[in-house]
């Protein structure tokens, strides 16, 4: 097992705004169409790189929200106009920046006594969650419920990460192993009828968006954009792929994620263990299905 590998995060909800979605479609088939120009049929592979690089070029990234959980929008956008000043030493800097420190010594205070009204309506209630607040507030870090090892086969405990991370590929190998004697017996011909645009078009209007990415890193949100255009070629890649009766090597793959069912479990069997596929395999599986 091997840790998955980072993707850029862009912002995906901007396809909703026709401008942003009209950019990326033309740029999209701008690339097919160039593939299409040179002669090369459209693989999985180009599929994936033209969707994910288009996206990176033309989506904006996702903003980092502030740390801090007092700071508003309109510090966060007098902070933006700041940094635009070249001049540190002018008026116009000096006096912003007094203007930000007074806004945030105010709104840090404000949001502090609210804070501490929920604190005293909790405890008055004996709500047991008033601790936690209170560890919160000062600043006390909590416990990770991740113990940062874990039991080997015969007992002993693994801290070093390789060793970690060999004990759950060979755990998770064990879970998912096909333990039948024999494969399952094939009846009749493996051949059949021609996919459908419309066998495609189903599972995408009704998965779910806002979702992680697998392995591929290709989501719904960019397939939908592209409307009918993206489902014609989805199709004829999911044609190919179903011709060879060969998947590619990401489509087959997932990431792995452990979640402790309690503080401190050190064994694999008191894990949940949840994957992220890749959006296209849940499709292909669906249309074959």
């Amino acid at each position: 097992m091997t840790k998955a590998k980072s993707i850029q995060k862009v912002d995906f909800e901007q396809l909703q705004n026709r401008d942003v979605r009209r950019r990326y479609t033309a740029k999209v088939q701008n690339r097919f169409d160039s593939l299409t120009d040179q002669g090369e049929e459209v693989t999985w592979e180009s599929m994936r790189d033209i969707l994910v690089e288009t996206a990176e070029e033309t989506l904006p990234k996702k903003e980092k929200k502030s740390k801090q959980r007092w700071m508003t929008e309109e510090i966060l956008a007098k902070m933006s106009i700041r940094q635009k000043i070249k001049d540190r030493d002018g008026c116009h800097y000096r006096e912003l920046n007094r203007e930000i420190h007074d806004h945030c010594t105010k709104a840090k205070e404000e949001w502090l006594n609210k804070q501490c009204a929920e604190i005293e309506k909790s405890f008055n209630a004996n709500d047991p969650r008033v601790f936690k607040k209170v560890d919160e507030l000062s600043g006390k870090k909590l416990r990770s419920s991740k113990p940062g090892c874990i039991k080997a086969r015969d007992g002993s405990v693994l801290v070093e990460k390789e060793e970690i991370l060999n004990r759950w590929t060979e755990y998770i190998g064990e879970l998912f192993d096909d333990v039948r004697k024999e494969p399952p017996h094939c009846a009749g011909s493996i051949e059949g009828p021609r996919i459908l645009l419309s066998e495609v078009r189903s599972p995408i209007s009704v998965m779910k968006r806002n979702k992680a990415d697998g392995p591929d890193g290709v989501v719904m949100e960019m397939v939908e954009a592209l409307e009918n255009y993206g489902v014609m070629k989805l199709t004829e890649v999911i044609i190919n792929i179903y011709g060879d009766g060969k998947f590619p090597d990401d489509l087959c793959k997932s990431i792995f994620i452990t979640l402790p069912k309690k503080p401190g479990v050190v064994e694999c069997g008191q894990h949940r263990i949840i994957s992220l596929m890749s959006h296209i395999t849940k499709i292909i599986l669906h249309v074959l299905l």
